[in-house]
């Protein structure tokens, strides 16, 4: 998967419960893999880590993928903090935010760029009104806002 906006899209739309499942269902593939387990289904998401056999060395590589698989920034460490998968998984879920799938889409994305280089070119400044005109009229361009206040 490789970042949290992934996850976000594929959590979008689904109910806690079930958005918790995917989550766990998730983790247990590398954890099955880093311990040796036959199978993901063989790693029990209220069992400790370290009754599983996970130790300091181990941990370095489940958070590595735990990481990638994710796109959660995970301390190696974290399986001590959160030490089940369903501990995990709430934690992992708490990181990832709806702004997150919104992200995925590449022109937001763009949009959001642009954004964040003006607001850093105008910090402390005010911004020309003839950029507002301008980025006025590009939205006016696109149609009607959903969810706007007048």
């Amino acid at each position: 998967m490789g970042d949290a906006s992934q996850l976000a899209k594929r959590l979008s739309g689904l109910t806690p419960a079930e958005q918790h499942e995917v989550v766990v269902d998730m983790l247990k593939t590398p954890i099955a893999m880093v311990l040796g387990y036959s199978s993901p289904e063989a790693v029990h998401p209220d069992r400790e880590f370290t009754e599983m056999g996970v130790d300091s060395l181990s941990s370095i590589e489940l958070g590595a993928h735990l990481r990638a698989l994710t796109g959660v920034k995970l301390a190696n460490s974290v399986i001590f903090q959160y030490p089940t998968v369903n501990l995990l998984a709430r934690h992992v879920l708490e990181q990832v935010t709806p702004q997150d799938a919104e992200l995925t889409d590449p022109i937001v994305a763009e949009v959001e760029m642009l954004l964040d280089r003006l607001a850093a070119i105008h910090e402390n400044r005010e911004i020309p009104a003839d950029l507002v005109r301008r980025l006025e009229s590009a939205v006016g361009r696109i149609g009607t806002v959903s969810g706007a206040v007048s």
